[in-house]
């Protein structure tokens, strides 16, 4: 399997152009499949408080978009002065990026501290969210049954021994198909690939 082969090597590939980036994969019915952000924690929290979701400038661009695009712009509307608060945290530098159609959609942003994001850069970037939103669409057609049935067990709240009691297998067997299941999602937790599931329709 090649690094671009999952979103995981994708995403070390794009901390290698920005150490801070905030990601939307896969938006479908207004909810995002997977979301990643490196952004400080500091920064996290003033978005959260000052509401900063319901006017994010990138969002909003990048639902109407497709490409890439200069956070200094002057084709941003930013309302709430969301990108002048992220300047005020050193964060100076960035661009945002998207792609997608009317039916799934993604976006994000990165940033640096040090400097801007030169041209070969953000073609890199836009070129490895391309390749992200073309795996975590891939990822509602990629769990085999035994995996949708494994998941929809632990979904429920059953223990590993019960739910593999319940399926007629081992616990080992079990646990190797929530593994399987999480590499083929995309998901770091199995917590966090129940929750995929469930987005894409998979689970009961």
């Amino acid at each position: 399997m090649g690094e671009h082969d999952t979103i995981q090597g994708c995403l070390r590939d794009l901390a290698q152009i920005a150490p801070h980036y905030a990601l939307a994969l896969h938006i479908r019915r207004g909810k995002p499949g997977i979301v990643r952000t490196t952004y400080p924690d500091k920064w996290r929290k003033v978005y959260g408080e000052r509401h900063f979701a319901l006017c994010d400038p990138v969002m909003v661009w990048g639902i109407q978009n497709d490409g890439m695009i200069c956070l200094s712009d002057v084709g941003f509307y930013d309302p709430c002065g969301m990108l002048p608060s992220l300047r005020d945290m050193g964060l100076r530098f960035g661009i945002a990026v998207a792609t997608g159609d009317a039916t799934s959609r993604s976006l994000g942003s990165i940033v640096r501290s040090d400097r801007k994001v030169n041209e070969e850069e953000a073609r890199q970037a836009l070129a490895l969210l391309r390749r992200m939103h073309t795996l975590a669409r891939q990822c509602s057609e990629t769990l085999t049954p035994a995996q949708i049935e494994a998941l929809q067990r632990v979904s429920t709240g059953e223990r590993h021994a019960a739910a593999a009691h319940a399926i007629g297998i081992t616990e080992s067997a079990l646990k190797a198909r929530l593994k399987a299941a999480r590499c083929n999602i995309g998901a770091q937790t199995t917590a966090e690939a129940v929750r995929l599931a469930q987005i894409y329709g998979l689970l009961r």
